[in-house]
This record gives C-alpha cells, structure tokens and sequence, in this order.
C-alpha cells in the first residue's frame, strides 16, 4: 500500500533480461503492493536466465515484500520471461490474500480446526465453515475413502502455492529437488514443514524463498495396516509412509467423521 510508483521497487537481473520483461515487472509489482492493507515498507524484484539446455524452466522471478508485520516471498520458474511474470503476479496475489485471510480468520475465531465437509484435512477456512470433529472409538474406525491423485512434479515452492490455490493444509507431490514422493503441510500454526521420502536435508532446495521446515525424522516403510496403526495414536491428523510394495509414499489421515481416509499415487 505505501508503494504505489514503479521506480521504488529495487530491481536486481541476472542474465538475458530484456527491457520489456524489466518494465513489467514493476508494473506487475507495483500493481500487487496497490491491493495490501497494510505498509508495504519494501519491495524487491530478482529476474534471473540460467542459459542451461538442461532447464526446462530457465526464466526465474524472485519477489519479496516487507509488510510492518510479515515479510511475503514469491518464486516462480518458467519456459519464457512472460509467463514467469505472468505467474509471479498470480503466486503473489494468493499470497497476499491467505495473509489477509489468516490474520483476519485468527482475530475473528482463534485456532481453525483441520477438518472439512468431504472429510479431508484442509485450511484457511473460518472455524465455522466447518464441522466439528466427531471422536470416534477406535475399534470402529474404517477406511471409507481411497483417493488416487495424479502426482504432479514440482519444486516445494510450488508445491506451497499449489496449498494456497486449493486451501488444502497438505499435498502429496513428486518433489523435483530429490526425485522422491514428499508431502508438504501445515502444522497445527502456519508454518509449513516438508517431509521428503528421500530424508535428505536440503530438499526444500537451494533456492526455495518459501520459509519451510524440512522435516528430520525418516519416512517409514511400512503397510497401509501398519499406517492406520499409527494414525490410531491420535498424535497427527495423517501419516505418510512409503509402501515397501510399489515403493510410492501415501497418505492416511483423518476424516472429519472419525473414519481415515487414504491418498495414493496414480
């Protein structure tokens, strides 16, 4: 809101960068920062080309705006200039919409419950929106819902944009920093954690600007049985492990009825 002219966004380029995608930006920016409610006391713009055949995505566009409360980041990757710009601005304005949404939903009602009407886990809806969850005794627990999802591949930056656009509070991904099935969530906060079948320490990726934990402790091996076992535990809405079988992570948690559901890959 407090930046509302192009030439106070700080512009930084790496690599082939032609004027128009320069102009753009700005613009793009300037546009976004227009729609906050809030100081915007900085804006950052970072427009990069890694002329590498082995890229099928080397036109990145980094965009960080400072608020008087929150610091919001966007990273995008494409094919051409235009289209990282055109997705830049798109990330952005969810961005600052969830932002909005968070802090209006956390003064109006508290904590939100991690529950919806189909029985998936999900986010950034008011608590009233929703119902309550039913504690159901374990002994009647049964899976009534198998989901299989086609896995897309993608980077944790836009697996978190990818939370924002369907107010999910986790995404069952094939991660494109370590090739391994992952699933990235929110915790009981805000606070988005990565768990990447690889259990490698960096697999939120070197440039990742979305703040993400990545989780420490190894995915299990383990049956869909074995799973549940655990879900049983009450100690986490969902449980991702790896079938040892077709060797592909999944995902059981828990419905709003008090049944589980399952995610798997197609």
């Amino acid at each position: 809101m407090a930046i509302d002219v192009e030439q106070e966004i700080a512009l930084t380029v790496r690599g082939d960068i032609d004027e128009r995608a320069k102009s753009i930006a700005r613009k793009q920016v300037a546009a976004v920062c227009a729609h906050v409610h809030e100081p915007v006391l900085f804006a950052e713009v970072k427009l990069r080309h890694e002329p590498d055949p082995a890229r099928a995505r080397p036109y990145q566009v980094e965009a960080v705006l400072t608020l008087s409360r929150a610091t919001l980041r966007a990273h995008v990757a494409a094919e051409s200039q235009l289209a990282a710009l055109d997705l830049l601005e798109d990330r952005l304005r969810r961005r600052i919409d969830r932002y909005t949404t968070s802090r209006t939903a956390s003064r109006r009602t508290g904590p939100r419950p991690h529950t919806d009407g189909d029985g998936s886990w999900h986010h950034g809806d008011l608590a009233t929106q929703r119902p309550a969850y039913f504690s159901r005794p374990v002994e009647e627990r049964e899976l009534v819902r198998h989901k299989t999802v086609a896995v897309g591949e993608m980077t944790p930056d836009e697996a978190a944009d990818l939370l924002d656009l369907l107010g999910h509070d986790f995404v069952l991904f094939t991660n494109l920093v370590t090739g391994a099935d992952a699933v990235l969530a929110y915790d009981r906060g805000d606070s988005l954690e990565l768990i990447d079948a690889s259990g490698r320490a960096d697999a939120a990726g070197a440039d990742s600007v979305t703040p993400i934990d990545v989780g420490k402790d190894a995915v299990r091996r383990c049956t869909l049985a074995d799973a549940l076992e655990e879900l049983d535990l009450d100690l986490a809405p969902f449980v991702f492990f790896v079938d040892p079988e077709v060797g592909r992570g999944q995902v059981t948690y828990h419905r709003y009825d008090g049944h589980y559901g399952l995610i798997t890959p197609a």
